[in-house]
C-alpha cells in the first residue's frame, strides 16, 4: 500500500508534462502569489501525518515543477503567534520560482495562530498591484475565517476593483458545511474552488490551479454607464433652506446656507433615539413608487471623533431605518470609520455595522493622537447612499477620492435591511457621541458641509 507521500509523488510526476507545457506568446509571465494556512488547526492529522507536512510536501513537489512562465509570491499567516489577527506575513517576493528557497521557507513554517485568511488575500492582492495589473492568489487553507472579515464581500470588492484579478481557493480538509465562505470568495472573483481531503487530493486540485494560473486572465472590459432618472436633486442655493426642507429641533443660529452648500456646527450629545439631535433636515416629499436610491455628498470634519453622522428614513424615534456614519473608538484608539445600519420598528432594533475606512490592520495600534491626526486630516468628501430594490433597503458609504493607485475609493455596504410599509421621509442630521466612559474623544463643535441631495430611479 502506498503511503500518502508516495501518492502525492505519483501524482506530481502524471502532472509534470502539464506543468512544463511551453507558454505560447505571453508577452510577459504571469504573477500569483501562493497563501498558506498555517494556523493551529494545520497540526491536525489526515492518514496519521500532520496537514502542515503534507502541505510541505506537496508544494515542494509542485515548486520543483513550477514553469517558469508563472512569478509566484508566498504569503503564510498564524505561523509567529497565538490569537493574533495581524500574524500574516510576506515570505517570498513574487518572481521566478527557486525550489530550493521555497521549500526552505515553507519548511521553517511553524503552526500556531488564528486564520485570518481575509486580510492575508487582501495583503497578496494589494502585492500584485490589482487594480493595475492582472494577477491570481491561490489559497490553500484548512479553515474558515477567524478574524471577522467576510469572504464574500471581500470577494466582491476584490472584483469591482480589479483589472484581471482571481482568487483560487484549495478547500484542505474543510468539512463541506464550513466551504461555503470560501467557495463564495473563489467564485465572486471568477476563480475555483477546490476541496481536498488527502495528500493526492491536495496534489491534484494545486495542479490544476496551477494550470489555470499559467493563463494571464484578459483585463475586464469597462462596464457600461449606470444610467438612472433623476427624480429629485437639491444643491442648496441661495441664502435659505428650500421650502421641501422641514428642521426637527431647528436651531437657526447652528446652520446657514451660502455659497451652494449648507453648512451645520454640532455639539450636542443627542440621539435619534433621544429624538433630540438639533437641525435634524427632513425632506417634505412622498418616498418614491418603485425602486429608487437617495444619495448625499457631505464634509464632516473628524475634530472630535465624537462626530455622528445621520442619513436615512425618519418618523419618530421609534420608526425610523438610519445609516449612522461615526469613528468607532474605545479608550485610548480609534479602530476605524464604521458605518451602521439600523433599523427601529415598533421597539425592535436590527444593526449592522462596516467599516467604511481604516481597520485594526492597516493602522496598526498607535495611539489617540495618531488616529486624531489620520481622521481630521481625512479632508475628502464623504458620500452616504440608501438604495431600495424591492423590499430591501441597503445603505452604503465611500471616501470621495481616489487611493494611491488612482483608482476611486470603493462603496461599502452594510447587509441589507427589509421593511414592508417604510414610515416617514428621508432625512439627514449630525451630532455627537458620548465623551469619558471609555470613548476617544473630548468635548467640542464640529462642522459639517452638505454638497447636494439627489434621489433617482435606477434604469
Amino acid at each position: 500500500m502506498k503511503t500518502s507521500g508516495a501518492i502525492a509523488g505519483a501524482v506530481i510526476v502524471a502532472a509534470a508534462s502539464l506543468l512544463a507545457t511551453p507558454s505560447h506568446a505571453q508577452q510577459k509571465p504571469a504573477r500569483a502569489i501562493l497563501v498558506l494556512d498555517a494556523s493551529g488547526s494545520m497540526w491536525g492529522q489526515i492518514e496519521g501525518r500532520s496537514k502542515i507536512e503534507i502541505a510541505r510536501e506537496v508544494i515542494g513537489d509542485l515548486m520543483s515543477k513550477w514553469e517558469s512562465s508563472v512569478h509566484l509570491g508566498l504569503i503564510a499567516y498564524g505561523h509567529r503567534r497565538k490569537g493574533d489577527c495581524e500574524d500574516i506575513e510576506a515570505l517570498v517576493p513574487v518572481g521566478p520560482v527557486d525550489a530550493a528557497e521555497f521549500q526552505s521557507v515553507v519548511d521553517k513554517l511553524n503552526p500556531k495562530g488564528k486564520t485570518p485568511l481575509g486580510a492575508a488575500v487582501r495583503q497578496a492582492a494589494e502585492a500584485l498591484r490589482y487594480t493595475e495589473e492582472t494577477s491570481s492568489v491561490i489559497l490553500i487553507s484548512d479553515g474558515i475565517e477567524t478574524c471577522d472579515v467576510d469572504p464574500c464581500a471581500l470577494g466582491e470588492e476584490l472584483e469591482a476593483r480589479g483589472v484581471g484579478f482571481t482568487v483560487h481557493v484549495v478547500g484542505f480538509d474543510i468539512k463541506k458545511d464550513e466551504q461555503a465562505e470560501l467557495r463564495c470568495l473563489a467564485e465572486n472573483t471568477g476563480g475555483k474552488f477546490l476541496s481536498a481531503d488527502s495528500a493526492s487530493e491536495l496534489t491534484t486540485a494545486l495542479v490544476e490551479v496551477a494550470e489555470i494560473t499559467k493563463q494571464i486572465p484578459k483585463k475586464k472590459p469597462a462596464p457600461p454607464p449606470a444610467t438612472s432618472t433623476l427624480l429629485f436633486e437639491e444643491h442648496f442655493n441661495g441664502e435659505a433652506l428650500a421650502a421641501h426642507w422641514e428642521l426637527v429641533n431647528p436651531d437657526t443660529e447652528a446652520y446657514l446656507v451660502e455659497d451652494g452648500a449648507m453648512l451645520v456646527i454640532y455639539q450636542d450629545e443627542a440621539t435619534i433615539e433621544q429624538g433630540n439631535v438639533p437641525n435634524l433636515a427632513g425632506l417634505n416629499l412622498e418616498l418614491p413608487k418603485g425602486n429608487w436610491r437617495a444619495t448625499i455628498r457631505l464634509l464632516p470634519e473628524f475634530q472630535t471623533l465624537r462626530e455622528s453622522i445621520y442619513f436615512g428614513i425618519h418618523q419618530d424615534r421609534t420608526e425610523f431605518m438610519l445609516a449612522n456614519l461615526y469613528v468607532n473608538s474605545w479608550c485610548c484608539y480609534a479602530r476605524n470609520l464604521a458605518l451602521k445600519a439600523v433599523k427601529n420598528s415598533k421597539g425592535k432594533k436590527t444593526e449592522f455595522v462596516e467599516a467604511l475606512a481604516g481597520t485594526d490592520a492597516n493602522l496598526g495600534q498607535g495611539r489617540f493622537d495618531a488616529y486624531r491626526k489620520h481622521y481630521r486630516s481625512l479632508g475628502e468628501a464623504i458620500l452616504l447612499r440608501l438604495a431600495k430594490k424591492g423590499r430591501s433597503y441597503v445603505f452604503s458609504g465611500r471616501i470621495d477620492g481616489k487611493d494611491a493607485n488612482g483608482k476611486p475609493y470603493p462603496w461599502v455596504s452594510v447587509p441589507k435591511l427589509t421593511m414592508l410599509r417604510p414610515k416617514g421621509r428621508l432625512v439627514f442630521g449630525f451630532t455627537q457621541g458620548k465623551g469619558g466612559g471609555g470613548h476617544v474623544g473630548k468635548g467640542g463643535e464640529s462642522l459639517a458641509r452638505v454638497d447636494w441631495f439627489k434621489v433617482e430611479k435606477p434604469e
